[in-house]
């Protein structure tokens, strides 16, 4: 069902707050922060985000510690066990595999 205003013509729903570049905000200040959130470019295939790995969450926590990322930190682990996060450009950074980082 499409929505109307009161002119009859469709409305296509709220404007969302855009940074200069007319990207979505998302309630982040900066396009960096929001890359810090989600999975960056440059990932290999199949990386899959921390907390979808099945491991035990003390694991999970241990590696986020070991590489300074905070709770909400987007982390993820490639099929070869590598862990990956935004690096500074937001560009995909691999901090090695993950028994080294327990």
């Amino acid at each position: 069902m499409k929505h109307q205003d009161r002119s009859g013509k469709a409305n296509k729903g709220p404007r969302l707050p855009r940074d200069d570049d007319g990207f979505v905000r998302h309630g982040f200040e900066t396009r960096e922060a929001l890359s810090l959130h989600s999975k960056p470019p440059g990932c290999p295939p199949g990386t899959l985000p921390i907390n979808r790995t099945g491991w035990l969450s003390t694991d999970i926590h241990l590696v986020k510690h070991h590489i300074g990322a905070g709770p909400t930190t987007w982390v993820g682990v490639s099929p070869d066990g590598h862990v990956w996060t935004a690096g500074p450009d937001g560009r995909a950074e691999d901090w090695g595999h993950w028994e080294n980082l327990k």
